[in-house]
């Protein structure tokens, strides 16, 4: 365990020193992406010119980045070639965190139909599910932690590269999800709604009444089509 250790702290200080981005003494560890201990070095070549504060062209951006976001980062950079897209560091970031939502869908869903108190006073710790009391609430922190985490900001030889997805993010029930989509897919998953009858009734009611939506949805869950047709047409006609 201890060579272990070793070997990771080693690998991190070497992907230190090949960094082209500026990155703070406290975030020295960090991955840029999660915030997870940093291993691996992300390199992006820039094909277009990237909004920048000073209007400056920048080649190459090199970040500090843990094996898991590392690997999901690179493959979208993949992706994205096979596809003849360009993607932007941005969208890059957006696809790792999207990725980390899925991966931990189960676990951040324990936020979702639980509180910590709950958990604590719930009457598992002697039974079969002892183990899902002790580290649900632990495992969803984590995962929490990783979706959450706020990148620093990018910047290169004094000129910072302006972040084009920022507005996209959608912060809902103390998550903060790459974008609406997102977060309408998680709930979706979570509770077994029908995803394009969640997006019919958020169209309707706005992303501000997300958790409406979310609630609608759910009384309708077991409803048969025709009558979730009713539903939204009633929901309609009293929002227009």
């Amino acid at each position: 365990m201890k060579e272990k250790l070793t070997t990771n702290k080693a690998a991190s200080n070497t992907a230190l020193l090949s960094i082209t981005t500026e990155t703070p003494f406290n975030k020295r560890h960090d991955c840029w992406f999660c915030g997870e201990p940093n291993q691996y070095v992300f390199t992006y070549l820039n094909s277009f010119e990237p909004p920048t504060s000073e209007n400056q062209f920048i080649s190459q951006l090199s970040l500090p980045s843990c094996k898991e976001c590392y690997q999901v980062a690179k493959k979208s950079v993949v992706n994205a070639k096979h596809e003849g897209l360009h993607l932007s560091i941005w969208t890059i970031k957006s696809e790792v965190k999207q990725y980390l939502v899925e991966y931990y869908r189960k676990d951040l869903a324990i936020g979702i139909n639980w509180t910590k108190r709950e958990l604590e006073e719930s009457e598992f710790g002697q039974g079969n599910f002892a183990g899902f009391q002790r580290s649900a609430w632990f495992m969803f922190e984590l995962a929490k932690a990783r979706v959450n985490y706020v990148s620093w900001p990018l910047i290169v030889d004094g000129i910072t590269v302006l972040d084009e997805y920022l507005e996209q993010s959608f912060h809902f029930d103390d998550v903060v999800y790459p974008n609406v989509e997102q977060a309408t897919q998680h709930y979706a998953n979570t509770f077994l709604l029908s995803l394009d009858y969640f997006r019919s009734v958020l169209e309707l009611l706005g992303n501000d009444d997300f958790s409406k939506a979310v609630r609608f949805c759910r009384l309708l869950v077991a409803a048969t089509t025709f009558e979730q047709q009713q539903a939204l047409r009633q929901l309609r006609r009293e929002v227009t």
